[in-house]
């Protein structure tokens, strides 16, 4: 029962995202967190869902202008997919993290996605 109302606010989160919605994102996460307080003890992986609920919530602090609200776009005829994004960046985390090349993320070596260049990826 309390897995699936925590499942449907995550659903809710995402919709509130989509829609560029963020102040209500953001109140999204709050709920989430108050949600799982009774798990903290029983939860083997609390501490990572806490991080990661705040790994996000920074980056949607950090990125609320950059957020844009699909619906909107939708109704105006723009577009709205990035799958071809998505499933590149995938790739690539996917390679990054694969076992047999024992590689790791570092700090040093981030490149800033702007200066990346998936101009070969598109077309």
């Amino acid at each position: 029962m309390l897995g699936e109302a925590i499942r449907d606010q995550i659903e809710r989160l995402t919709w509130s995202l989509w829609h560029g919605q963020v102040d209500k994102a953001l109140g999204k996460i709050d709920d989430l967190e108050t949600s799982m307080e009774p798990f903290r003890e029983t939860y083997t992986r609390f501490p990572q869902w806490v991080k990661a609920l705040s790994q996000l919530r920074t980056y949607i602090v950090n990125n609320r202008l950059l957020i844009p609200n699909d619906g909107e776009r939708y109704r105006k005829g723009e577009a709205i997919a990035t799958g071809f994004v998505e499933s590149t960046v995938n790739e690539v985390v996917s390679k990054r993290f694969c076992k047999k090349q024992q590689r790791q993320w570092s700090k040093e070596a981030d490149i800033p996605t702007s200066q990346l260049d998936f101009s070969c990826c598109i077309q």
